[in-house]
């Protein structure tokens, strides 16, 4: 998906010049991409286990904290990081990780 949506991809790629952009957006302009943002990740992690049954305050917590992993992920990309396995490889088992826990099977 990344690699398909050039914008995506500047961001996910650390392109600072769109970090510096998107800093100089009006505050309501950034507060509607961060409500965005979190509806998005709520809708993301509602099938997941037991999310529904955590209060509001934990769900969002989770949401926020989701949502830096995966502006950071960008790191994840990088050769260095993930070693000899491949992007796609790696990218299943963080995502098995954040979903299941670091001892899932």
């Amino acid at each position: 998906m990344v690699r398909e949506s050039p914008l995506l991809a500047r961001l996910m790629g650390g392109d600072q010049e769109l970090w510096l952009f998107l800093e100089e957006m009006p505050a309501s302009a950034r507060a509607e991409m961060t409500q965005m943002q979190d509806a998005s990740m709520h809708l993301l992690l509602r099938g997941v286990a037991s999310f529904a049954s955590l209060c509001e305050e934990e769900r969002a917590e989770r949401a926020n904290t989701l949502r830096g992993v995966l502006t950071t992920a960008w790191h994840l990309m990088d050769e260095r990081v993930r070693g000899v396995t491949s992007l796609e490889r790696y990218a299943k088992q963080v995502a098995k990780m954040l979903v299941d826990g670091i001892g899932a099977p």
